[in-house]
């Protein structure tokens, strides 16, 4: 079953322990700034997104959200989640606060001298 809604209102209709996965593509925060509030939790100074497209959840949300998918992921259950590594101190923070343990991280980077609009051949021509 694949449901598109807000995850944490999903979550929070489903019973205990009755999801064997929980898969989540989160806005990635491209814009925001992390912080640490005066209370020790990570949060967002500014929370933005790509051309401000998609509102970013602050730490109170996640906290929420982590503690929902753990009540309702059945024991050996796995969460899966894109992310970006502005994203890890928050996610790991609140992860690890609701009782999840992490088993794996898979990262992948990629480097590129050029924008990916960048047409090499023309500015070659162009500094000829």
């Amino acid at each position: 079953m694949i449901v598109q809604s807000d995850s944490l209102e999903w979550l929070k209709k489903q019973a205990d322990l009755s999801a064997d996965i929980i898969f989540a593509d989160p806005p990635y925060a491209l814009g925001s700034t992390v912080i640490i509030k005066g209370n020790g939790k990570p949060d967002y100074k500014k929370a933005i997104d790509f051309m401000n497209k998609w509102k970013m959840p602050n730490g109170e949300y996640w906290e929420k959200w982590f503690k929902e998918a753990y009540r309702t992921l059945k024991h050996g259950g796995y969460c899966i989640m894109f992310g970006m590594d502005r994203q890890l101190l928050l996610f790991k923070y609140y992860a690890n606060l609701a009782g999840f343990e992490e088993q794996q991280s898979l990262y992948w980077y990629f480097i590129s001298n050029f924008p990916k609009a960048t047409d090499l051949s023309k500015m070659i021509d162009k500094n000829a």
